[in-house]
């Protein structure tokens, strides 16, 4: 009787949904499959039409491989390097989850050690708040400046001339960035402003002219160590790897011919030369 439970089971595991040639998708295969389809097309395959469906597409791609490899397309050098890549990424990834959980583990003391060593690395940087009126022309941005400097409202003259439509109603506000946010010759302008209320002059960027007024500023200042807790583990994490790295150079008598790798020329170079050489 037990044996009998035995081959039934066996027999059942080896059910064949699909078959097309000597490729067989067998039917805990197909259920494999099934548990990792994403969410949001689970509810098709919920419906015996859906599975349907999405076995003919299974199918058709058999049918494709099958002539492939009946075509001993699996057998031309480029296609093996091509599979031979596609190995190498997925062990790549899969080597890299299997070190973070054993030798690249990184534990919570140590990530605590680290951020009390090295404080001043992990800072939210300094950041200024300002508004603009954004101009077409230098004529209205050098009227819209004289008014300025002669006392009228920046508020006011946003309204009457900015053509940003997104700061227009918020009297040009563009609120709190750091460095690197904003188009260079922007951000060096406001970032020279001393003072809160300070104004720019005519600033030239890609969008038209600009006037802006510093009307806020954050100092740079140290991240909490739940903030900066990813970002350690990353650094320890790489820290430990290139370690890891050393030690199989070593083992494994890892080298580089550089005198080879320095004669190389990159084939563009070596196509252009002979290019000219038509010429």
């Amino acid at each position: 009787f037990t044996l009998a439970l035995f081959l039934l089971f066996s027999c059942s595991k080896r059910e064949v949904v699909l078959k097309v040639g000597r490729r067989k998708l067998t039917k805990e295969e197909f259920k494999e499959r099934m548990s990792q389809i994403p969410v949001y097309y689970q509810g098709f395959l919920a419906t015996s039409g859906g599975r349907r469906q999405y076995l003919e597409g299974v199918m058709k791609e058999y049918i494709l491989l099958e002539i492939a490899r009946r075509r001993g397309l699996e057998k031309r050098p480029d296609i093996k390097r091509r599979i031979q890549e596609a190995v190498d990424n997925i062990l790549l990834e899969e080597i890299i989850e299997d070190l973070k959980q054993k030798e690249l583990k990184v534990t919570e003391e140590e990530i605590k050690d680290y951020y009390e060593k090295n404080k001043e690395q992990f800072l939210h940087p300094l950041k200024v708040r300002a508004s603009h009126i954004l101009l077409p022309t230098r004529k209205e941005a050098e009227e819209v400046l004289k008014r300025l400097k002669e006392g009228e409202s920046f508020t006011k003259l946003v309204k009457e001339y900015s053509i940003d439509t997104l700061t227009v109603d918020k009297g040009g506000d563009l609120g709190y960035f750091s460095r690197g946010e904003m188009v260079p010759e922007f951000e060096k302008a406001v970032f020279s402003l001393k003072n809160l209320g300070d104004i720019t002059g005519i600033i030239k960027t890609p969008f038209g002219y600009h006037i802006a007024k510093l009307t806020g500023r954050k100092k740079a200042e140290s991240k909490t160590l739940e903030e900066a807790k990813e970002e350690i583990r990353r650094v320890l994490v790489e820290e430990k790897l290139e370690k890891l790295i050393d030690f199989y150079k070593k083992k494994f008598h890892a080298y580089i011919n550089y005198d080879i790798v320095d004669k190389i020329s990159p084939p563009w170079e070596t196509n252009k030369k002979e290019e000219e050489k038509e010429k």
